[in-house]
């Protein structure tokens, strides 16, 4: 009797079409686990697993992020020439995804025991395909560039210097799998200008870059 009312179930479930709760227990074969891999997009839930390396992003959103914080020694400039505050630091990322970088430092100027009025000088955020290195000259390309400092009616004492918190900003889209990002700097004024970039413990220059996916500027 249980028999027949099962298959009488059976023949009734194979009309309507199986639901959830006609499945409570057992393993379901591997032809039918191999169709739910299929399903699509699946808008509820929660998935606890990795993310591989082959998933697909949609383009602005955040794929990689580095930061590195700088307390080797301050740089400092009396020339005006633009030359690198340090090697360039370099950073591996996919073609045709946007980078955008922040150097953040706290720029000094002095007056070099001169009374001048005018303490300032240019502060340029660069990248490269290639390694640069401290104090080179050839700088890549140039992305963003500061004036920072002061020009006052009058002169002031020597002993009065320049300080500003400072944040620069570079931003590109990769055309090769390693980009060098670096900073460059010189004064505007002579030699009797000199403009610092801290690198110390206590006041450091740090590097945060940030890779998204696709071209995000235009």
């Amino acid at each position: 009797m249980s028999r027949a009312r099962d298959m009488a179930n059976l023949g009734s479930q194979a009309e309507s079409g199986l639901d959830a709760s006609d499945i409570t227990t057992g393993t379901l074969g591997n032809t039918v686990q191999d169709n739910i891999t299929r399903l699509g997009v699946v808008t509820t839930g929660t998935f606890n697993g990795t993310v591989g390396s082959s998933a697909t992003f949609p383009n602005g959103t955040l794929v990689k992020s580095e930061f590195y914080k700088y307390t080797d020694g301050d740089k400092d400039t009396t020339s005006e020439t633009l030359k690198a505050v340090r090697n360039y630091q370099s950073f591996s990322c996919t073609v045709g995804n946007t980078i955008i970088f922040q150097w953040n430092f706290l720029w000094e100027a002095f007056g070099n025991g001169q009374n001048t009025g005018t303490r300032r000088g240019i502060a340029t955020a660069y990248q490269s395909t290639s390694a640069v290195s401290e104090d080179a000259t050839s700088l890549g390309t140039a992305l963003n560039e500061m004036v920072i400092g002061r020009i006052l009616t009058g002169n002031s004492s020597a002993g009065v210097n320049g300080y500003i918190p400072t944040l620069i900003q570079g931003s590109f889209v990769a055309t090769n799998t390693t980009h060098y990002l670096g900073l460059a700097s010189k004064t505007l004024a002579d030699v009797t200008v000199t403009c610092r970039v801290t690198q110390t413990s206590n006041r450091p220059n740090t590097l945060s870059i940030f890779e998204y996916k696709g071209d995000v500027l235009t």
